[in-house]
């Protein structure tokens, strides 16, 4: 088959969630099929989507890329402003949600132009994630031939009507965890579409070196850790005032808190917060793998790249329990506790710190559970069905594929 991935931002550099599944799952596929990938040239700075990489056609890890210049950056203060009044019924209407989705970019009618000039061209067009320019007018201008990879959370813009509407028009959609699945079956009513759940697969990177990668950067044990955007959307904020309030009750503890990505708030100036910035492969599974416990604060996440990398080290997590995706991660791999308010942080914190045998117990079961369920193997299998499947156009409608 001849595919198209069709993504915001691409490249090995680019951080985030969506971005890092869609680059590897199409890197994957390449190996089995035709692939290509539409983005734009936006790089790093996802606030304002300027434009970084140049335009047209480059080859990157055996995918042909091409690329399209953002053509409207994007004015981000005044974005939250016009997103806060429609999220909170001050403006209302299709016409006010469409608008919002021009603003919330990145705007590259280029793109969309060389979809309707080649929706014949490739057999299908795949479309991560949900809420950007490129998927909202780039999916429906080829709806017969899409596959949407949501990246769904439960966040207000899953409500407006415009998305209730795009969700019912693909192919087929591909679900990153039963809980994505289920919040947009409630959500958008669109169970009756043929849908296949499937994660992204995770292996360990050559040359991981807890000890030597600890005395590069003066780390000593014990730390604990935070690897992601850092920023409030992310609860980074919350996170940091917990560990604060949990070291000051140990007043005699050496216990620190490491912050791993690209820093999008101010950190505050404490000795026991330490930020490293963003780190290679085989140096975030090093300091992952030395750590005590990874932290997920975010309420909404979809998926959690980061949680799942920490199991497959060893390192036992702590989650937001009102992400439901989290919650059921800790569930059914019995390696990490959630938690629900300071109080709780600090419990389930101090349980894993103080515990060593469970530290340990939790830690293999994290490991067993992604190696058994998140094989790259088993990932690659489930695509290729789901694709020659959805082709041949055998799918019962309204099941999992």
């Amino acid at each position: 088959m001849r595919l198209a991935f069709i993504t915001p931002r691409y490249g090995a550099e680019i951080v985030g969630g969506a971005e890092t599944l869609g680059r590897q799952v199409a890197e994957r596929l390449a190996a089995h099929h035709s692939v290509e990938v539409l983005t734009t040239c936006a790089g790093q700075d996802y606030q304002r989507w300027a434009n970084t990489y140049p335009p047209g056609e480059r080859r990157e890890n055996g995918v042909l890329v091409h690329r399209f210049p953002v053509e409207q950056i994007r004015n981000y203060r005044r974005f939250n402003r016009y997103t806060a009044e429609l999220v909170n019924g001050q403006v209302k209407g299709e016409a006010a949600q469409i608008e919002w989705v021009r603003q919330q970019g990145p705007y590259a009618s280029a793109l969309i132009q060389f979809i309707h000039d080649n929706t014949r061209t490739y057999d299908f067009f795949i479309f991560i994630p949900y809420l950007y320019y490129t998927t909202f007018f780039g999916l429906r201008a080829i709806p017969e031939r899409a596959i949407l990879i949501p990246a769904a959370h439960d966040e207000p813009y899953l409500k407006f009507e415009i998305y209730r509407s795009l969700m019912r028009l693909p192919r087929g959609i591909v679900y990153l965890s039963p809980e994505e699945r289920d919040l947009v079956h409630l959500r958008c009513d669109n169970d009756w579409l043929t849908y296949r759940v499937i994660g992204m697969g995770f292996e360990l990177p050559n040359g991981i070196e807890p000890e030597a990668f600890c005395r590069q950067y003066g780390l000593r044990e014990p730390f604990t850790i935070y690897i992601g955007r850092i920023t409030e959307a992310k609860g980074c904020d919350k996170l940091i005032d917990n560990f604060i309030a949990f070291r000051q009750r140990r007043p005699g503890s050496d216990l620190k808190l490491v912050l791993v990505g690209t820093q999008l708030m101010k950190i505050p100036a404490h000795p026991d917060i330490l930020y490293l910035g963003r780190l290679s492969e085989q140096d975030k599974f090093s300091v992952l793998a030395a750590a005590k416990v990874l932290f997920m604060p975010s309420e909404y996440e979809s998926y959690s790249i980061a949680v799942l990398e920490a199991m497959l080290t060893g390192t036992p997590v702590l989650v937001n329990s009102n992400c439901e995706v989290l919650r059921q991660h800790c569930l059914r791999s019995q390696a990490g506790l959630y938690y629900a308010d300071r109080s709780e942080f600090e419990a389930a914190l101090a349980l894993l710190l103080d515990d060593p045998i469970l530290r340990k117990r939790m830690g293999d079961n994290g490991r067993a559970y992604v190696q058994a369920n998140y094989s790259w193997a088993a990932i690659e299998r489930h695509y290729l069905k789901f694709l020659t499947q959805l082709q041949t156009s055998t799918l019962i409608q309204g099941s999992e594929a």
